[in-house]
């Protein structure tokens, strides 16, 4: 085979978003689908804190829950946040009211992303138009958010009564359950105001499950504002591999992904290079990756066999 020829097939720089190509977390696997499972029959479902390091593999999980949501039957939100988003209540939770509206309507409720409740509903949020006709967009929080914006209002609170009332009519129309996913939450450290805010409109809203991802410089900040934890969120801990033939399977599986034995460049009978990674790595994914594709470049390069 004519490795040159080929893509290398150690992406170090995104997370997996394939569930062929993820390796290890069987016990974290099995976790998160028992509590899919949970939140697709209970009236209320148990959140998901997803907990670890930088680059320990948070972000995979995350889309590990995705597609088992998917594959459930959910309507999955993702919301990637940022620095920006911890600034004023109108921020965040506009990031997550316009990710919600746009995946139900996505989805085919209210007539759809070219209905006349998406449009009135983005001429609300781009350009802070009010209609005339309120029946065309039933929700109330964009309203408070448009007429804000168009003040330079940005730091008044969001209404929770609102949010509610809204989030309800949604999930309502949809009728099916909802599985909102949060990353790089340590954003909202810096606001212990939207993360209360978050319980107080998500702790009972039937049909809605949370699953965030943050480091553990985050948990007590939640730990404090959702205490007791264990009631409203089950907290998984990503940690680097402990079991040498999870970094086999974070190694092996890119290159069968590929259509390479992984005889073919790697001496996996010995474990004498899979070992070796490992202890290199300290069992950490990225790390993993970052050293198999540097390796497997050589071998593109033609300066290394194996």
């Amino acid at each position: 085979m004519e490795y040159s020829k080929l893509p290398n097939p150690y992406d170090f720089a995104n997370p997996v978003n394939d569930r062929k190509l993820f390796a290890g977390r069987a016990s974290e696997i099995d976790e998160i689908n028992y509590y899919l499972d949970h939140a697709k029959s209970a009236s209320r479902a148990i959140n998901l804190a997803i907990i670890g390091g930088r680059a320990s593999g948070k972000t995979s999980i995350l889309n590990m829950i995705q597609l088992g949501a998917e594959r459930r039957g959910f309507c999955v939100i993702r919301v990637e946040l940022d620095e920006s988003d911890a600034e004023s209540q109108l921020a965040f939770f506009g990031k997550v009211f316009d990710a919600l509206v746009t995946a139900v309507c996505e989805q085919g409720a209210f007539e759809g992303i070219h209905g006349k409740t998406y449009e009135t509903y983005r001429d609300m949020v781009d350009a802070y138009l009010i209609p005339d006709d309120k029946i065309s967009c039933p929700f109330v929080f964009p309203m408070q958010y448009a007429k804000a914006m168009s003040q330079n209002n940005i730091g008044i609170p969001v209404s929770d009564a609102a949010f509610k009332r809204d989030i309800r009519i949604i999930q309502t129309t949809l009728s099916k359950p909802i599985v909102i996913l949060l990353d790089e939450c340590d954003v909202l450290g810096k606001s212990r105001v939207h993360i209360e805010k978050l319980r107080n409109i998500f702790m009972n809203a039937q049909g809605f499950m949370l699953a965030l991802t943050g480091t553990e410089a985050l948990f007590p900040l939640i730990n404090d504002v959702f205490s007791p934890i264990i009631r409203q969120f089950k907290k998984i801990n990503v940690k680097p591999f402990n079991k040498i033939r999870e970094t086999r399977d974070c190694i092996c599986k890119p290159l069968y992904n590929l259509g390479i034995g992984p005889l073919e460049i790697l001496d996996t009978e010995t474990l004498y290079e899979v070992s070796a990674i490992h202890d290199l790595s300290g069992g950490r994914p990225y790390e993993i990756q970052l050293i198999c594709h540097l390796l497997f470049r050589r071998i593109q390069q033609g300066r290394s066999k194996s």
